[in-house]
C-alpha cells in the first residue's frame, strides 16, 4: 500500500471528514433600524458542516490497516487503542421520601475507560463504564477508592464482551504484530 492510501485509512478510521463543503453566501432580512419597517437583505457566509465517516466505515478501515503490514499503521493503532480513566460527578436533588435524609443534594459518580485518541463514533463505541456511586453532598465518610488506572495498565479492566469495535481493534492489532514479525 502506498502511504497516501495508509494516510486515508487513517482518517477514516479516526472518523475523520469525508466532505468538506464550501463556504456560500448567504442573505437574510434585516432591519436597518430598529423602528424602521422595511427591511434589506444583507449577505452573510454560512459554512455547512463537514460530512463525516461513520462507525461502519471506521471499523472496516482498522481492518484494512490490520491486514497493510505497515509499522506507520501498527503505531497508529496502539495509539488509538491506548485507554485512559475518567471520572465524571453528576449533581442533582433527591426529594419526596420518607427517610430523613431525602430531600439531599446527591452525587453520581461514574467512572469510565476511555480511549482519548479517538474521535466521534468510534469514541461513544469504545468507551465503557467501570464502576458508578451515589454519595450525599455533606459525606465526609472516605469511602475506599479503587486504584482504576493501576487495574487498567495491568489489563483487568477488560471491555464488553460484545463489543465489536474492540475486537476489531484487538485482532487488527494483532495481526499486524505478527505480519511484521514475520
Amino acid at each position: 500500500m502506498n502511504p497516501d492510501s495508509i494516510r486515508e485509512l487513517m482518517n477514516i478510521a479516526n472518523c475523520g471528514i469525508r466532505r468538506q463543503f464550501p463556504a456560500e453566501i448567504r442573505y437574510r432580512e434585516v432591519k436597518p433600524h430598529w423602528w424602521s419597517k422595511k427591511t434589506k437583505q444583507e449577505p452573510y457566509e454560512y459554512t455547512p458542516a463537514p460530512e463525516y465517516y461513520g462507525l461502519e466505515d471506521s471499523l472496516a478501515a482498522i481492518q484494512a490497516l490490520g491486514e497493510s503490514g505497515n509499522p506507520e499503521a501498527l503505531e497508529f493503532l496502539e495509539k488509538l487503542s491506548a485507554a485512559a480513566i475518567e471520572h465524571q460527578s453528576e449533581r442533582y436533588f433527591v426529594s419526596g421520601g420518607s427517610e430523613p435524609r431525602d430531600d439531599d443534594w446527591k452525587y453520581l459518580i461514574t467512572i469510565s475507560v476511555e480511549y482519548p485518541n479517538t474521535q466521534r463514533e468510534l469514541y461513544d463505541a469504545l468507551k465503557y463504564t467501570v464502576s458508578t456511586r451515589d454519595i450525599y453532598e455533606d459525606d465526609d465518610d472516605d469511602y475506599p477508592e479503587e486504584d482504576f488506572s493501576a487495574k487498567l495498565e495491568r489489563g483487568e479492566l477488560s471491555p464488553p464482551e460484545s463489543a465489536k469495535a474492540h475486537i476489531v481493534l484487538k485482532t487488527a492489532i494483532t495481526t499486524l504484530k505478527q505480519s511484521l514479525a514475520a
